[in-house]
């Protein structure tokens, strides 16, 4: 963290919790060089900013003092904090919903909990709602990160403000809000890995293209494939979006024309891949006897799968735990890296064995 992003923290944590007073003179430029070994440009940055958030003012010839803002903002918690993701009840965000609101509530705040339905107009939507409501700080799960975002524009606003917010499972590349997730990168190498170390060699991948986990997911799975000398080829792998996934049916035919010379296939999560076991068995195709999968999440639809699933585990509930505690030492005014990256781990079901003939050495019906 920069070294004046640090003292500007410091100093919005001393106006929050001291009992300064509008108008009152705040410590000059040679105070705060003293008390905090630092150099009068990065005080400058620091105190620049704070003026540009509207705590602190300058008077030429004066000295800088403390504003309304400042004195408003700190009776003005609402012991509130804002949950935005793209989903509630789906998939793996129910177990890290669970562990934020039990964290939030054991420590006396109310939860506002709301869903994007991984769209970027609710999302600047429920966005705005729980600023108005001047929530105290903000867990947000990206919607669509590897797009560009028309919300930009709010989120550079609360980057200067410096407000306290963390982003689970993913982020905006340009947005260096502090993230707390599963190394997504390493995942995709270790499903790979595995599948290469059990002899496979033509792995093919599914992988989706509007999240930036998916691109990070597939960056791990091609290097993995690149390191060991393995067979890569852009045909076998599919790229799908939210939507795309309601149509996946229609797609089958695609796919299975991609994936028709691999013996294996790396699926951007679970919920794709018991997918893509319907659409083999829909067409003769074993799993893992003529097809081996491994999936990424490990999350309950793996253990329950028609075929157990061999899959990376995400720690959602720990990905929970950490960016909860971590947003309340935020909202505390504590400075540190508020951000972690979970090392991934592979859990072995029955969806892999060692390959046998290319996918499965048949001809499927009604694909040419």
């Amino acid at each position: 963290m920069k070294k004046s992003l640090q003292l500007n923290n410091q100093l919005k944590n001393d106006l929050m919790n001291n009992n300064w007073k509008e108008g009152q003179r705040f410590y000059s430029e040679n105070q705060l060089c003293q008390k905090y070994g630092l150099s009068r440009q990065t005080v400058r940055q620091a105190l620049s900013a704070l003026t540009e958030e509207g705590l602190l003012v300058s008077r030429k010839g004066s000295g800088t003092f403390v504003t309304a803002e400042a004195v408003n903002r700190r009776f003005s918690r609402t012991r509130t904090i804002g949950i935005l993701v793209t989903y509630l009840s789906d998939y793996i965000f129910p177990i890290i919903i669970k562990e934020l609101e039990r964290i939030f509530t054991a420590e006396g705040y109310y939860v506002y909990l709301a869903s994007t339905r991984n769209s970027v107009a609710q999302e600047r939507k429920l966005l705005e709602a729980m600023l108005d409501k001047n929530v105290d700080g903000i867990i947000l799960e990206p919607t669509k990160s590897a797009l560009p975002n028309p919300n930009h524009d709010l989120y550079s606003q609360l980057l200067k403000r410096n407000y306290p917010l963390i982003t689970i499972n993913s982020a905006y590349p340009d947005l260096p809000f502090p993230q707390v997730s599963l190394d997504d990168d390493q995942a995709g190498f270790i499903a790979a890995q595995y599948l290469l170390q059990c002899g496979h060699k033509q792995i093919g991948g599914l992988f989706k293209s509007d999240d930036m986990q998916g691109h990070l997911r597939y960056r791990g799975f091609q290097r993995a494939l690149l390191q060991s000398g393995a067979a890569f080829a852009d045909e076998q792998i599919y790229w799908y979006t939210t939507e795309d996934l309601a149509d996946l049916d229609i797609g089958g035919d695609q796919i299975l024309r991609r994936l028709s010379d691999c013996s294996a296939v790396v699926t951007y999560n679970d919920q794709i891949a018991i997918r893509l076991i319907d659409l083999f068995q829909q067409h003769g195709i074993r799993v893992p006897q003529d097809v081996s999968i491994v999936s990424i999440d490990d999350s309950r639809l793996a253990s329950v799968s028609s075929v157990p699933l061999t899959s990376v585990r995400n720690p959602s509930s720990e990905v929970g735990k950490v960016a909860a505690r971590n947003l309340l030492r935020l909202i505390n005014g504590q400075n540190f890296d508020a951000g972690q990256s979970f090392a991934p781990q592979l859990v072995v079901r029955k969806s892999v064995c060692q390959p046998s003939l290319p996918f499965p050495g048949q001809t499927l019906t009604g694909i040419s």
